[in-house]
């Protein structure tokens, strides 16, 4: 009886360590499919209008409204390159679900051409 008991522990000790490793995947998951979404989305915009924004955070909508996230941008250096060649960004998006200390963060870079410059008309 008493080996019994002890299985039974054993097996609801392991089912529990199983269930929280898996719980823990869907929230990266869940984590990396909204970095990726808001990345793309200001990916967009920065395509849009020739300009990329930094240091802006929000939340999510439903049924995602417990994830905040927050992207920063950086220009990047290129050594050796002309000037109005247009200019390298790195965007940094972070997210993480309120109440929760994990933070999921994805990065990519995104290169903008300068605009060019309007035809003068004779």
């Amino acid at each position: 009886m008493v080996v019994l008991s002890v299985g039974i522990v054993l097996i609801l000790q392991a089912m529990h360590g199983a269930l929280a490793a898996w719980d823990g995947g869907v929230e990266r998951m869940r984590s990396a499919m909204l970095a990726q979404e808001q990345l793309e989305q200001w990916r967009l915009a920065a395509r849009t209008s020739g300009a990329v924004a930094s240091g802006e955070r929000g939340r999510f909508e439903s049924p995602f409204s417990d994830y905040r996230w927050q992207v920063e941008s950086e220009t990047v250096a290129l050594p050796g390159a002309a000037s109005g060649s247009g200019a390298l960004h790195e965007l940094l998006c972070t997210v993480w679900r309120e109440g929760r200390e994990r933070t999921f963060s994805v990065a990519t870079r995104i290169y903008l051409p300068e605009p060019p410059e309007p035809e003068t008309q004779p």
